[in-house]
């Protein structure tokens, strides 16, 4: 609408919205995360991903995020991260960034599982190349008293 012959123009601008749903698979050393992008808000986001620490609040200062660039659609997108310590609690958002700024999801956190420990009451009786039984027929063991596994142990004892 002109004013004094002057016509002025509103543009909306806004951050995205963005969700995370939190973890879908945990092992020892990796997890998926689920998230969604709710709106895009305006402009069109140039980034979006997750950002994980093992300290609450993580940013996109961090380099433990994941970059999917300019988002096709809004709705929902699968992270897999790796590397991850064992036995370890991590803290992980959803972001998106546009112009107007960088948006984040709620906070959430999950622990990585603690890789399982084998105690045998008898570990001299474990001699190299021997096999170790009914018990864990796929181990053997390397030096006396110690055993390697194969496949990992995460294979066969994480639920």
């Amino acid at each position: 609408m002109p004013l004094n012959g002057i016509t002025l123009y509103a543009r909306w601008i806004a951050v995205p919205t963005v969700k995370t749903y939190g973890t879908k698979d945990t092992g020892t050393t990796t997890a998926t995360i689920n998230s969604t992008i709710v709106d895009f808000g305006a402009p069109t986001p140039s980034q979006y991903g997750i950002v994980w620490s093992t300290s609450a609040n993580p940013t996109v200062a961090l380099s433990t995020r994941t970059e999917h660039g300019v988002p096709a659609s809004t709705g929902d997108f699968t992270d897999n991260i790796t590397g991850l310590l064992p036995n370890t609690t991590y803290y992980v958002k959803a972001y998106a960034t546009n112009t107007t700024g960088i948006a984040y999801s709620q906070e959430v956190s999950f622990t990585t599982k603690s890789i399982p420990v084998v105690i045998w009451d008898t570990p001299t009786s474990i001699a190299y190349g021997k096999p170790l039984g009914e018990v864990l027929p796929k181990a053997t063991a390397n030096t006396p008293g110690n055993f390697t596994y194969s496949p990992s142990l995460e294979s066969d004892f994480v639920s």
